[in-house]
């Protein structure tokens, strides 16, 4: 629990802007550890704080991935690592991201992908096999009129 809530929450609702990105730059510094009792404030039923709170605890999450992104690069020895690596990406780009989650729905896809392709004799099948499961099994498309749109590279539908 935050030791002076009140008094976050008076700061996050003061009427000088400076006062409110000062207090959330405060707020960021604590870094991770604090993410928890900040859940805890967006309950308290001012959507102002509330926005503001999420906007610090995107904060946080977007540089505590990046931190650990940083020090992964440094060394990837194996495929769970460069894995790792990708969903810190992810979290970087996509700040609140339910990682066990999707990381489930992927594991899910891969053992049917092994399925479909593990009959398949050549490396053109196998691809025609991917291609086919993400583009109409699974629906996964781009944005052709904004190819360089972000979204397009996290796969967002």
């Amino acid at each position: 629990m935050l030791k002076h809530r009140d008094a976050i929450v008076r700061l996050l609702t003061d009427e000088d802007p400076v006062t409110i990105d000062l207090t959330k730059r405060q707020l960021v510094s604590f870094g991770p550890t604090i993410i928890s009792d900040l859940r805890e404030l967006l309950a308290c039923g001012n959507d102002l704080v509330g926005g503001h709170v999420q906007d610090v605890i995107a904060e946080i999450e977007t540089e505590n991935a990046e931190k650990k992104l940083e020090a992964l690069c440094a060394d990837v020895a194996s495929p769970q690592v460069l894995e790792e690596a990708c969903w810190l990406v992810a979290q970087f780009f996509l700040p609140g991201l339910d990682v066990p989650a999707y990381a489930k729905r992927f594991d899910l896809w891969a053992s049917e992908l092994r399925e479909k392709t593990i009959a398949t004799q050549s490396d053109l099948s196998r691809v025609q096999v991917f291609g086919d499961f993400f583009s109409k099994q699974l629906g996964f498309r781009g944005n052709s009129e904004n190819y360089y749109d972000l979204k397009n590279a996290l796969c967002l539908l």
